[in-house]
This record gives C-alpha cells, sequence and structure tokens, in this order.
C-alpha cells in the first residue's frame, strides 16, 4: 500500500503477544519494539488499536446481515452464529486488504448457500456451565469435522457459554458457524437436517475425562480470558498475591491481572511455568500445543483459588 493508503471501513486488531504500550514485566525489550512496530503500522491505516479477540464486546458488533470480513476464529463464529453476520474465516493479510479496499470476496460463508447445517445435534444432558459449552464445541469438531449443526438444546445459553461453544468449534476442527434454535437470527431460512444425533452426558464426560486433570498441587499459573472475556466478569474476579494470574483483555483492560491487549497462545509467559490452570478448551487446545500441564477449571473453581 502507498504512504497514504487508509481503511475504508472500521477496523479492528487482534490480540498480539502483549500491548508494547504496557508490557508486562518479563517482555524484552526487542519484543516491545517489535510489537509497536507492527501495531503502529496498523494504526496509520486507520485500525482502532483495541487489540481484542472479542471486539463485540468492547463497542464493534456489527448489526444483524452486515457483511465482514473478519480473521480470528472465535469471533467470526461468535459473529455467524450469535450476532447473524456474514464472513468467511480471513487470513490476517486478507483482511487487511478487504479493510482497505472496503470490500470481501462474495463467496464462502457470504453465501447463504453455504450457510445450510448438515447434521441436527439435539442436547439430552445437562448444561450446566460455560465448560460443558465449551466440551460440546470439542465433540461436534472431532465427531462431525466441518458439518454445519444445527443445534436444539434444552435452554438458552447464556453469553459465555455462547462465547465458549464459539470458541472451541473451530479450534478442534469444526466449522465458524452454527446454528442454535432461540439464539442464531434468521434460523428459519436455514433447514433443518434429517441427520441427527443426540448428545448425551457420556459424550461430554469422555471431553471432561481428557482435560480435568489434578496436578495434586495448585497451579504455578492461572490464565484467564482465550477468548477475550466479558467485562462484567473482570469486575468479579478477587486479587490474589499467593497465584500468579493472568487475563487476557483488550489493550484498555486496566484489571490489575490483565496481560493488556495480549494473548497467552502467543505471548511468553514468566520462567518456571509448568502448570496452568485455564478457563477455556481454547486456552487448553493452545497452552497444550506450547508444552505446558493444563487443567481447564470453571469460573468458580477459578474464583475459589483466588479466594483461598
Amino acid at each position: 500500500a502507498s504512504d497514504n493508503s487508509k481503511f475504508r471501513v472500521p477496523a479492528t486488531i487482534n490480540p498480539a503477544a502483549f500491548s508494547p504500550f504496557s508490557p508486562p514485566p518479563w517482555a524484552r525489550e526487542e519484543h516491545i519494539v517489535l510489537q509497536k512496530r507492527a501495531i503502529d503500522a496498523l494504526v496509520s491505516l486507520g485500525a482502532d488499536p483495541v487489540m481484542t479477540c472479542a471486539p463485540y464486546f468492547y463497542g464493534y458488533a456489527p448489526s444483524e446481515g452486515a457483511h465482514v470480513a473478519w480473521a480470528e476464529s472465535s469471533a467470526v463464529t461468535y459473529a455467524n452464529s450469535v450476532l447473524g453476520v456474514y464472513t468467511s474465516k480471513e487470513s490476517g493479510p486478507s483482511a487487511v486488504a478487504a479493510a482497505l479496499l472496503g470490500f470481501t470476496v462474495y463467496g464462502g460463508l457470504h453465501l447463504d448457500s453455504n450457510r445450510q447445517p448438515g447434521v441436527t445435534i439435539e442436547i439430552h444432558t445437562e448444561m450446566k456451565d460455560h465448560l460443558q459449552w465449551g466440551a460440546l464445541g470439542i465433540w461436534l469438531g472431532r465427531t462431525f469435522g466441518n458439518t454445519i449443526p444445527y443445534i436444539i438444546a434444552p435452554d438458552v445459553p447464556d453469553t459465555l457459554s455462547l462465547q465458549a461453544l464459539a470458541s472451541a468449534l473451530p479450534t478442534y476442527g469444526g466449522p465458524v458457524l452454527f446454528h442454535m434454535e432461540g439464539v442464531t437470527p434468521r434460523i428459519h431460512q436455514v433447514r433443518i437436517p434429517t441427520r441427527r444425533h443426540v448428545v448425551n452426558a457420556q459424550d461430554l464426560a469422555a471431553v471432561f475425562t481428557e482435560y480435568k486433570k489434578d496436578f495434586n498441587k495448585e497451579p504455578d499459573l492461572l490464565y484467564i480470558g482465550c477468548p477475550h472475556t466479558h467485562p462484567e466478569y473482570l469486575r468479579v474476579l478477587p486479587m490474589s498475591s499467593r497465584i500468579k494470574t493472568l487475563i487476557g483483555g483488550p489493550a484498555a483492560c486496566t484489571h490489575q491481572m490483565c496481560l493488556s491487549g495480549g494473548c497467552a497462545a502467543v505471548a511468553r509467559l514468566p520462567s518456571g511455568i509448568r502448570r496452568i490452570g485455564v478457563d477455556s478448551f481454547k486456552a487448553a487446545f493452545y497452552m497444550r500445543s506450547k508444552g505446558y500441564e493444563v487443567n481447564v477449571l470453571s469460573r468458580d473453581e477459578i474464583i475459589s483459588i483466588l479466594e483461598e
């Protein structure tokens, strides 16, 4: 792009390793310089440096039916499935190109014909918290691959549970779209698949057996906010001087434990960390891939640890 190029549509920046304007104390100076260079380049084009994977919580929720070009998989899935937005899963370069042009490719999930579900999922078990919905995302991705599910649930999940499903589903091989009765806008426009499958407690229990671990001691670090969580949740988290805690949050996050503008999936962590407690299956996937021992914890379990 030429020096005077500017984005033609509103654009936000996904999380970096950390905000170069409020880096964590263990960040190396050379990494801060490089991170700032990347952020400054996008800001010069007109991007808002909110640096979050949940822009819909922080002032950037597109209106129903809007066509956008988003690149972060959990945000894409949430936008398509909960907000009723049209977006394919873009790469970083293609999202930048779309922002510069003000257009994106009219194909993929921008076409209603490509958004039709292929399997009906009937949930016949209690979905008591957000981890149950994250486990469902894993099970769907592993069982049906990229087939778009049409979900019939006994109750409408809350916002954080929907985010947990939206983040786990593509992380574990599923599509960046699901349809759910009572949740997805314009759901009457899709055909309910005749292929059906019932999800029971045993299906989800197998996921928890894999990811719920007993360290026999508390974790070295708690990591919360992958994807970035709703700001209301941050307000109820107690502080702890006893256990290291990081919260993935937007660049404007002022919480004492916040990895501002960052994500532990791509950031260096403090030295000496081996065991990590996380509150999402997406975080578990990335922390495991980096060689850490991981235990998936409910929000109540995390709060209990912090309050000890």
